[in-house]
């Protein structure tokens, strides 16, 4: 199982998840780890059967992952990557007890094991170009499908027009289908407004920091790696829901000089964590080499 597995990386490599990094990787090195690694392609798993009518097929994909638990010793120690969320009973059954995970997507009280937060990455994203003016105090590129409570709370205050009357307005878009206009409104903004979605991590998070953008995550359950290096309040402004309405004034009272502090300890932050390598070689320290 564990070869089938790696041959369906190797087809859909090109996507560029993280997934499929650490599985190649991992397969190459073979590093010694103090826990097995369990090498499913999480996001295949994901894609194949979201949103899928057909039940049998579900039904396949469930009876595949649950053969591989069965198959684990319970005596051992396991760990798994994913890029994103995967932990969902109702598409495939919940991890074992002595399986830990690494996740970017997070988890929002899916499952009892061992969560290790990593970022929300993905290779393929805008790139940060100095040379454009942060003239924009404020970007939401809003979705136009229902991505979970919080989001459509703050698509609704936009639409609503709730900001009107704040010295600074918030910029949005209902859709935006250009990646280099899409690259460079982030690349303009002072913050970028980053709801959590159906989950409490989000890639738009993770965008914004690449493109020297200070995120303002938007949440009631706030999930962020490398806790114990990072002081993410350098890094980020947290909003919960409840705060919502209040977001251009809470954005308006951050100093020039408070905010050319935080847009450097994001830039460190892009440097030292934020690539493929980093994240595996984060992730194969924390497991550890026997």
């Amino acid at each position: 199982m564990r070869e089938q597995y790696y041959e369906q990386v190797q087809t859909i490599k090109q996507q560029g998840h993280f997934d499929s990094y650490f599985h190649l990787r991992y397969a190459t090195e073979n590093p010694n780890t103090n826990k097995t690694y369990l090498p499913i392609y999480w996001h295949y798993v994901w894609w194949t059967i979201h949103g899928q009518k057909d039940k049998q097929l579900i039904l396949d994909v469930r009876n595949a992952v649950e053969n591989i638990y069965n198959g684990l010793d319970p005596t051992l120690r396991y760990f798994t990557v994913t890029c994103g969320v995967h932990c969902n009973e109702n598409l495939y059954p919940i991890l074992p007890s002595n399986v830990e995970i690494y996740c970017g997507g997070y988890n929002d009280g899916e499952c009892d094991n061992l969560w290790h937060a990593i970022p929300y990455y993905k290779n393929q994203w805008p790139r940060r170009r100095d040379e454009l003016p942060k003239d924009i105090f404020c970007f939401y590129p809003m979705t136009g499908d229902y991505q979970g409570k919080v989001r459509d709370q703050l698509n609704k205050l936009l639409t609503c027009n709730e900001y009107k009357g704040f010295s600074h307005q918030i910029f949005s878009t209902c859709r935006i289908y250009s990646f280099d206009l899409y690259a460079e409104l982030l690349n303009r903004s002072k913050f970028v407004l980053c709801p959590r979605g159906t989950n409490p991590g989000t890639f738009r998070f993770y965008e914004a920091m690449e493109c020297g953008a200070i995120p303002v995550y938007i949440s009631n359950q706030f999930i962020l790696p490398y806790q114990d290096e990072v002081n993410w309040d350098d890094c980020c402004v947290r909003i919960t829901p409840d705060q919502m309405k209040n977001i251009p004034e809470i954005l308006s009272s951050i100093s020039d000089d408070r905010q050319a502090r935080m847009r450097k300890a994001i830039s460190s932050f892009v440097s030292q964590y934020l690539t493929y390598e980093k994240m595996y070689k984060n992730i194969i320290k924390h497991v550890g080499i026997k």
